[in-house]
């Protein structure tokens, strides 16, 4: 799968990727999603490699990957409402969020807050 960075794309990876190497406190995670075409099974796996081509193209493009997080949300989360078995490239997608992770005195886990999607 090669996957390319369309150009309005391209300030926002720059900007992600300041903001990354700038605060080790800021994640991203990607998410795959495919369309309904083929079996659940192979997209689960088809939205993971999606997913994963994405953080590599930003890891290529200077967002640590310890950074990075990657999901697969398959078939499941559709953009587009369709039945079974249709293959729609508005589904086919990967999704990208930035939090910040606050770590709070006397709790244990940094709490999630929901940047902004790209």
């Amino acid at each position: 799968m090669t996957e390319k960075i369309k150009p309005e794309d391209k300030e926002l990876i720059r900007k992600l990727a300041q903001t990354t190497q700038a605060n080790r406190n800021v994640h991203v995670t990607v998410v795959g999603h495919t369309d309904t075409e083929g079996s659940h099974a192979y997209n689960y796996a088809l939205g993971e490699r999606r997913a994963q081509s994405v953080a590599k193209m930003l890891i290529a493009n200077g967002i640590p990957s310890g950074q990075i997080v990657t999901v697969s949300r398959g078939e499941t989360d559709l953009k587009v409402p369709t039945a079974d078995g249709v293959a729609l490239r508005a589904n086919r997608r990967a999704t990208v969020n930035k939090e910040t992770r606050i770590i709070e005195p006397g709790k244990p886990e940094p709490l999630k807050i929901t940047v902004k999607e790209y």
